[in-house]
Order: structure tokens, then C-alpha cells, then sequence
């Protein structure tokens, strides 16, 4: 028997991955995705299976739905060698938000960043506010929005990948003729953006920071008002979280649009938080979180944020001096998974920090609960004499109607988790059963 019938006919996850980019240096968190993409819509060529007989075909939609990654999965050895990205009979390339930034900065006559990530988010909203999910070659020319592999369509553009063919098609189409006309982003001040957002997560200044830090193409400072000179924290040092972005400036629509994926505690909240939870006295709890602070970090100067032995999730900066648990956020979902495993918080469900995993035996199912917390938020608004579709806007430094309706409803069964009611709002926000009113008089009324 010769060596090249002894070969496998499969090809696992990793191995088909590195075959198909061998000759590419782009990161591997980006070839894993558009390769996931390849798997989703042109599963005729390259076809994920359960077993390494390739016997048990499945789809990225089955593997999702099931609980499976599609790393997990084992493809064809000889589909994956032939496999041409570019043939007719494939979807093409695919490039990230990112690239797609950097392209047309580098084609446009119009340099601002901003500018560009502007019309990137508004073309991926436009085209799915109107519901035509279409790919090259069907795709109108002026049409354009991210896919992601386990969604469909990206929640946020900056959270999917854009098929190259339809960029190209766009750009011909807009920048033939318009590029000259791309809208400056208004700016933004760090206090009156600190303070938007504040109003409606009620975050911390240091959670504002993280947020930045790692959501530099959703909610990026500047150090003019201009909008032109970056701050980066992969070259800028950082000393303390609370004021490193003092003086600092936004795009107006950034901040008027962001969406937090994950929530921070602060150090004194993280105390509290512990101290709540168990018989621990404040030193104890102080103690305690230094105590993980040592283990987690091993021989390195802190935690890595990114590794699974960070049990706290404890964060910083890239460039932070002198790391210490005092000077650090703690991400919510690891503190929550963390206490859930050291303590026994079975008595309080409603301390809970993070989404919606606590479910009594006497709370309604899933979906009826969220139907519940959206009723509540509207009959909340009704309450106060408001129209649901004509919300008033907020004066700067005011509190929005979104926080004092939080605040108001925290304390139902079915907000026990912080995140419940910023998710029944996002949802009454895209079902448009809300919408501001810049005609309607400001909130709170005087």
C-alpha cells in the first residue's frame, strides 16, 4: 500500500483552515471566520461532517442550533484541496469591517475615517431595514451588509464580514460620483459622551474606557474635535482608566448608537458585589480578589484578558503601567460564572450581574417573559403621558426617559438581570414599537 492511499480523506477543522490560507498572513481569528462563511453558503464545496468517515453531513446552522462549533467538524480532504474561493460557482472572497474601512479610506478623495465608517453602518442598516438580503450577482449595485456565519445577518456591522464582489460593485456605483460628498461625523465631547451613555447603562468611567479599548471601529476617541488623530491604546500609556480619555473626542453617532456586548465591574463594585454574596468582610473580599490577581497572572504582569484562567476577567488597557486589582474592570460574565462556582447564591437570583440564566420555577417561559418586560416598558412610557413612537429627546447631562423607566422597573421579577431591560428596549426599538421625536418636548419635562 503506497503512502498516499494510507492519507486520511478528511481534513480536520484547524488543518483545512491552514491549508486554504497557508500562503496568506492575515490573522487567524479572520481566516477562521471567512472560512466559516465558505462552510455556511457554499456548503456544496466545502461540506462540514459530524464523523472522520465524512458519512454524517451537517450544515453551520445544524451545528449552531445543537450546540456544535463548526471546529469541531471534519471536511473532505479533496473538496478542501480543490476549493477556489473565486470559481462562479463559490461566494468569493469576504473582508472584514476593517479592511473594508481601510479600503475606501485609501479610494475615497474624502480622508476622514469617520466619514467612511459612517457610510459603511449606514448602508448595512439601510439595506437591512429593507429586508433584501441579497449577495452578488443579485444584490442591487447601492446595497451592502455583513453576514455572519451563526446570525444571517450581522446584529452590527462591525460583527460580520462583507462579501468582496459587492464591495466592488458599490464602490463603482458610489464612489464614481459621490465620494466627494460624504457627510463630516459631528463630534462629540468625553464629558457629554460619558454622560450618554452613562444615562443609559448607567456605566462607569472605567467600563467607558474597556468599551473603547475593545470596540475601537464601534466607539473610537480622538484627540480632536476634528475627528482626524486616533488615540490608540496599542501605543498610548495608560495610568488610570477613570481619566485616560479626558479630553478626548467621538462621533456624535457612535455614541448615539453603541450597544455594549459585555458589562465591567468596577473594583469597589466587585467588593460589594462578593461581599454581598457571601460572610466575607471588605478586607476578605479585598483579599480574595488579590489573591486571584496572583494566581491568574502566573509568571506575566497581569491576567491575560483574553485566556480562560483570567476567572475574574480581570481588564486593563494594553499599554497600562503598574496593573494592580485596585486599577482594574472585572468582566461581568466571569464574575458571575466565578461566584456561581465559590458561593452559594441559590437565595438571590436578583443579584445577578449578567444575562438572563437564572430562571425560577415560578418565572414564565423565555419567550413569554420578554414579551412581559416589553409590555412593562410600554405601559411604563404610557404611564407618564407619552407616546411610545414619539419619545422626546434628552438635553445633555439630563436623565433619559430609558434610565428613569430602568430605574423604576428594576425591581419587577422579570428585570432580575441588569441586561433584561436593555434587551426588551433594543427589541421594542427594532419591532419600531419606540422612536425618539426631535419635534416632541425634551425629557424630563420641566
Amino acid at each position: 500500500m503506497d503512502k498516499e492511499s494510507e492519507e486520511p480523506k478528511h481534513y480536520s477543522y484547524c488543518d483545512a483552515v491552514n491549508f486554504l490560507f497557508e500562503k496568506e498572513s492575515i490573522s487567524p481569528i479572520t481566516r477562521e471566520v471567512e472560512f466559516d462563511i465558505w462552510a455556511y453558503l457554499d456548503y456544496n464545496n466545502v461540506q462540514p461532517y459530524l464523523d472522520k468517515e465524512l458519512t454524517q453531513k451537517t450544515t453551520a446552522k445544524e451545528c449552531n442550533s445543537s450546540g456544535i462549533t463548526l471546529s469541531a467538524c471534519y471536511f473532505s480532504r479533496d473538496q478542501i484541496n480543490s476549493f477556489d474561493p473565486d470559481s462562479n460557482n463559490n461566494t468569493g472572497r469576504w473582508i472584514t469591517f476593517q479592511d473594508l474601512s481601510l479600503r475606501w479610506l485609501r479610494i475615497s478623495q474624502n480622508k476622514s475615517l469617520e466619514a467612511i465608517n459612517d457610510l459603511i453602518v449606514s448602508t448595512h442598516n439601510k439595506t437591512i431595514n429593507n429586508n433584501r438580503f441579497l449577495l452578488h450577482p443579485a444584490a442591487p449595485d447601492d446595497e451592502l451588509f455583513a453576514v455572519d456565519p451563526i446570525t444571517d445577518i450581522a446584529k452590527k456591522p462591525q460583527e460580520g464580514m462583507f462579501q468582496l464582489r459587492q464591495v466592488e460593485r458599490f464602490e463603482k456605483q458610489f464612489f464614481s460620483s459621490k465620494s466627494m460628498n460624504l457627510t463630516p461625523p459631528e463630534s462629540i465631547g468625553y464629558e457629554d459622551a460619558f454622560q450618554s451613555l452613562h444615562a443609559n447603562y448607567e456605566c462607569s468611567r472605567e467600563e467607558f474606557t474597556v468599551w473603547c479599548h475593545w470596540n475601537r471601529w464601534e466607539l473610537s476617541p480622538y484627540l480632536d474635535s476634528a475627528l482626524t488623530r486616533p488615540l490608540s491604546f496599542w501605543k498610548e500609556e495608560v495610568n488610570s482608566l477613570s481619566t485616560c480619555l479626558l479630553g478626548t473626542y467621538f462621533n456624535k453617532k457612535q455614541i448615539e448608537t453603541f450597544t455594549p456586548t459585555n458589562r465591567y465591574l468596577t473594583y469597589e463594585e466587585l467588593v460589594t458585589r462578593i461581599v454581598n454574596v457571601s460572610n466575607y468582610s471588605q478586607e476578605e473580599a479585598k483579599q480574595l480578589i488579590a489573591n486571584k490577581f496572583n494566581y491568574d497572572k502566573g509568571k506575566e504582569e497581569k491576567p491575560d484578558a483574553l485566556s480562560e484562567s483570567n476567572t475574574l476577567g480581570m481588564e486593563w488597557t494594553f499599554r497600562f503601567n503598574s496593573p494592580s486589582p485596585e486599577t482594574a474592570v472585572f468582566c461581568a460574565d466571569k464574575v458571575e460564572s466565578f461566584i456561581s462556582s465559590s458561593f452559594n447564591t441559590s437565595s438571590s437570583p436578583t443579584d445577578m450581574l449578567t444575562t438572563e440564566q437564572f430562571v425560577s420555577p415560578d418565572d414564565p417561559p423565555h419567550g413569554k417573559r420578554q414579551e412581559q418586560q416589553r409590555e412593562a416598558i410600554l405601559a411604563g412610557i404610557r404611564a407618564r403621558g407619552l407616546d411610545p413612537k414619539k419619545l422626546p429627546m434628552v438635553p445633555n447631562g439630563n436623565p433619559s426617559i430609558k434610565a428613569d423607566l430602568r430605574k423604576e422597573l428594576s425591581n419587577l421579577a422579570i428585570f432580575s438581570a441588569p441586561s433584561s431591560f436593555n434587551k426588551a428596549w433594543e427589541q421594542l426599538s427594532q419591532f419600531e414599537d419606540i422612536a425618539f421625536s426631535e419635534s416632541e418636548p425634551p425629557f424630563p419635562p420641566k
